[in-house]
């Protein structure tokens, strides 16, 4: 008993609680396995729930943590979302495109890789489902985890838990 105790104050001495119920614990996350060339920037396609202000507090998060993000685009005529093969170093942050089946989960984060290397990555993708609002800020958190390559934790409060 006084093992398994000693275990989870370890294992959480090294998560940090950024409020609103968001729990990370890096320090233990599996990486999956891809890597960026380099800090990925942000595109907000149109059709994006989320404002750019709610996802600028989200990737601050993350940043707090270590992450490095490069600049955060709202999609205009010059800086536009590629749907069809993404957009070389950028997590674009999309409404539903039916790439997922939106009755079994509200987000989806997917991975484009280099066709000549499929470790590095070329782009990512998150996509909403259409009951997703920009309230659902915990729901941001968790997939842009997903994006800067983070796996799930299964860790009851950590923001990647399932």
């Amino acid at each position: 008993m006084f093992i398994l105790i000693l275990s989870t104050l370890i294992n959480y001495s090294f998560a940090k609680d950024h409020g609103n119920g968001i729990v990370i614990n890096k320090k233990n996350y599996k990486n999956l396995s891809t890597s960026w060339h380099y800090s990925p920037k942000v595109i907000i396609c149109h059709d994006s729930p989320y404002k750019k202000e709610t996802i600028e507090k989200a990737i601050n998060i993350w940043s707090q943590e270590g992450v490095k993000i490069g600049s955060i685009h709202l999609e205009n005529k010059n800086n536009k979302c590629n749907i069809k093969k993404g957009k070389e170093g950028y997590i674009q942050i999309m409404g539903y495109r039916g790439s997922y089946s939106k009755k079994d989960y509200h987000a989806f984060t997917f991975k484009r890789p280099y066709s000549n290397n499929k470790s590095k990555t070329y782009c990512k993708d998150i996509e909403f489902s259409p009951d997703v609002s920009d309230s659902r800020f915990n729901l941001l958190v968790h997939e842009l985890g997903h994006a800067f390559g983070y796996d799930h934790y299964d860790k009851k409060f950590d923001i990647m838990n399932r």
